[in-house]
């Protein structure tokens, strides 16, 4: 009796076991789902920011009524179609009572026959607007289906977009709305507006009082979340998505939700609030987003849970139960066998199932070398994953691996003859899917009179994370392009406006000039036809007189220097906004560097002086040029910004340094600003970490920048002391003219 009751204490003991594994097992499944979600929609969500601000951009530096319908279609249609969670991008011009008339005729005799300022009626319906001093309308809007209801839409006839519009515009950064239901809804999901404004060009401050419009992104928040279940293969999703308007902070006159009121963004229902999410498993993040605080949750959906319901613990202490059961119905014969039944069966399961779990999880077989025979036996795993039947499980290398890629072949050959050990194994082929071979320790010594052992895996899976991680990373590097366009525009547009105007107001003294040069030149003509020159030489005495003899050649010189410096900036900007090719090519380091200091040059020129030291004879860098353009940009601004974060308005000073160290080419980039804390020196490369401010960056630069240089088989490093500034080490193999490193 009492080894019966041993043994059922024994079967409890190893159920609580199997139990916490099945526990700890699904913790870490739905871990790795939910990351994948949030990290999906925080993509989404950066892009979106990203886009309205570059959107935003382009109206800032163009001309009042320089952007066309057609431009802006161009402008947007790219940005509309690879993002799909984009419902809409429109242009918001501020106009005036006085001016609304000719607006309205404007825009008709555009192509848009039925134009007219709308808002909606007490029922719901859209009628023209009313009359009001200032108009916010819909003027422009991408795509056309599916928004054509809100052309012409008056955003300040909405008392939540309204709030919204006039924040951005008196605080001079992005602003979103709380959650509304959008002119052009037909589901049954919230949208929300993600304000972005444009002052005249010249302003030098923010407020309503200079504000030319607003660049507008229209979002449907369920796309957010549904974009990153495209082209999932499950049937039913496993991790359910909550995303909540905690408010804003700190509160905006009339701006949206107040802090404290949780607002459900997604789903619209049924409502249920963070805190009844909090029980079981959960993960959640929170977003800043127009000035609002998000928090996106995510759970388990019923299909997760039911999914990975028990079964393995309830089958381990059903069996050992059973077992326990028939050892004592035997105990009554041998008490000696008995006990060893009970040990027998108890390790045989607990065996088993480890061995079980492992191959599950692990996806693994076995292929063992059958001396006698001159063959080998393969497991049952090992022969489903080489796609092969073989009688009694044992055949020739040849049949075991008849379905390898030819590519492969030859590899798979010499590590199952065994003449040579391969470090690391060999991974090969069969179709669509990717397998790993490994023949034991290749730094052992191989024990002759035993057989060989060689471990397959099935490594598919891994092989295709590696794939859509690095098409994320792609995504992210195009983001971190939009974003350094999207911060240096403004600069740019100054830098070009400065040789611009000593340009036209020599232009301007050439044309005064020019009409008394040429009644000379016409009285001269009649004077040597005539021989009466009394009145050409008056004239002659009467223009050297004046400055025009010596100012005229320095106006014409100083109009082509200007022309020069105006297509430096342009010619770098290109090189740094249009990559030509997107395969590695040779490329000079130092000219790379000269490209980024021009195109960031508004960035640093007021705050810092930038003092160059660039080996001459540095080898040729083998990379894709725009993409370390990027990093080098990045760089020059992340030390610009702090400098200016110092706050005492001293000059700074930036040193850029190039050297070849041995058989690499090392880059420093040194900034005097206020340098990195000890507790944010780990960080600063993981994506999203920012110690800037809301809507002062994304944190995304320096994460770009290191997968970027780890892309180029080089290292970037950082040392700084707090209050005396950071220097940035990054380092490429280098290569000779044959590309030889």
């Amino acid at each position: 009796m009492t080894t019966v009751l041993l043994g059922v204490l024994l079967s409890i003991v190893l159920f609580i076991a199997v139990h916490r594994s099945e526990d700890s097992r699904t913790r870490s499944e739905f871990l790795e789902l939910a990351d994948e979600r949030i990290s999906s929609v925080s993509l989404n969500i950066g892009i979106a920011v990203d886009t309205v601000s570059m959107l935003a951009s382009h109206f800032a530096v163009s001309a009042p009524g320089a952007t066309s319908r057609a431009d802006f279609l161009t402008l947007t249609k790219p940005l509309i179609s690879h993002h799909r969670f984009i419902q809409a991008l429109e242009w918001i011009p501020r106009v005036p009572d006085a001016q609304r008339a000719a607006r309205e005729a404007a825009a008709r005799a555009g192509g848009d026959a039925g134009f007219q300022f709308t808002e909606r009626d007490p029922a719901g319906g859209m009628v023209r607007a009313g009359r009001r001093s200032v108009y916010f309308p819909v003027y422009y809007v991408q795509p056309i289906a599916g928004n054509r209801e809100a052309i012409g839409y008056d955003l300040a006839s909405n008392p939540a977009r309204r709030a919204a519009l006039l924040a951005a515009g008196a605080s001079g950064e992005q602003r979103a709305t709380s959650r509304v239901v959008l002119v052009q809804e037909k589901g049954h999901q919230y949208g929300v507006l993600l304000y972005a404004p444009v002052y005249e060009v010249g302003t030098t401050h923010v407020g309503l009082d200079r504000l030319r419009g607003f660049a507008l992104g229209v979002f449907r928040i369920g796309d957010f979340i549904h974009v990153t279940q495209h082209g999932a293969k499950r049937s039913e999703p496993l991790v359910q998505v909550h995303l909540y308007d905690l408010g804003t902070e700190p509160v905006e006159a009339g701006g949206g939700a107040m802090p404290g009121v949780v607002q459900q963004l997604y789903p619209r229902t049924p409502d249920a609030s963070p805190s009844s999410l909090s029980a079981g498993l959960r993960i959640s993040t929170a977003y800043a987003f127009g000035g609002h605080r998000w928090l996106l949750v995510a759970t388990p959906t019923p299909a997760f849970l039911q999914r990975a319901w028990h079964v393995e613990s309830f089958m381990t202490l059903m069996a050992a139960l059973l077992a326990t059961g028939l050892f004592g119905l035997t105990q009554k014969h041998s008490l000696e066998r008995a006990n060893y039944s009970l040990h027998l069966a108890v390790q045989t399961a607990r065996a088993k199932q480890r061995l079980d779990e492992a191959h599950r999880i692990s996806h693994l077989g076995f292929i063992e070398e059958d001396a006698a025979r001159g063959a080998w036996r393969v497991s049952d795993g090992a022969a489903a994953m080489l796609g092969v039947t073989l009688p009694g499980a044992i055949g020739g290398a040849e049949e075991l691996f008849v379905n390898v890629h030819p590519e492969d072949q030859q590899r798979v050959s010499e590590l199952m003859r065994g003449n040579t050990l391969i470090p690391g194994g060999v991974e090969f082929r069969i179709g669509q899917r990717h397998f790993h071979l490994l023949a034991g320790d290749p730094a052992a010594p191989r024990a002759t009179s035993l057989p060989r052992l060689l471990t397959i895996q099935d490594i598919t899976q891994r092989h295709q994370a590696e794939a859509e991680r690095a098409v994320i990373m792609t995504r992210i590097v195009e983001t971190g392009r939009l974003e350094s366009l999207g911060t240096l525009a403004g600069g740019i547009a100054h830098e070009i406006n400065t040789p611009l105007q000593f340009i036209g107001d020599n232009l301007r003294f050439v044309g005064t000039w020019l009409p008394a040069l040429m009644r000379l030149s016409a009285d001269a003509h009649a004077a040597a036809s005539s021989g009466d020159w009394s009145g050409v030489v008056s004239q002659a005495h009467a223009l050297h007189a004046t400055p025009v003899v010596r100012e005229l050649p320095d106006a014409i010189a100083q109009s082509l220097d200007g022309v020069s410096r105006v297509d430096t900036i342009l010619r770098a900007v290109k090189e740094f906004s249009f990559p030509s090719d997107r395969k590695p090519q040779y490329f000079d380091l130092n000219a790379a560097i000269d490209v980024a200091r021009v195109v960031a040059r508004a960035q640093w020129r007021y705050i810092a002086e930038l003092h160059l030291e660039l080996e001459p004879r540095l080898p040729l860098l083998l990379g894709i040029e725009s993409e370390i353009n990027q990093v080098l940009v990045n760089l020059l601004i992340n030390a610009a910004q702090a400098i200016q974060a110092r706050g005492d308005g001293a000059a700074g000073l930036i040193r850029v340094c190039t050297q070849r160290i041995d058989d690499a080419i090392e880059l420093r980039v040194q900034d005097n600003g206020v340098g990195i804390s000890a507790s944010n020196l780990p960080k600063i490369f993981d994506l999203f970490f920012s110690t800037k401010p809301p809507g002062k960056g994304t944190g995304q630069g320096l994460a770009i920048s290191k997968a970027i240089v780890l892309r180029h088989g080089g290292t970037i490093d950082v040392t700084s002391i707090e209050g005396h500034g950071a220097t940035f080490i990054v380092r490429f193999p280098a290569h000779d003219a044959r590309g030889h490193t």
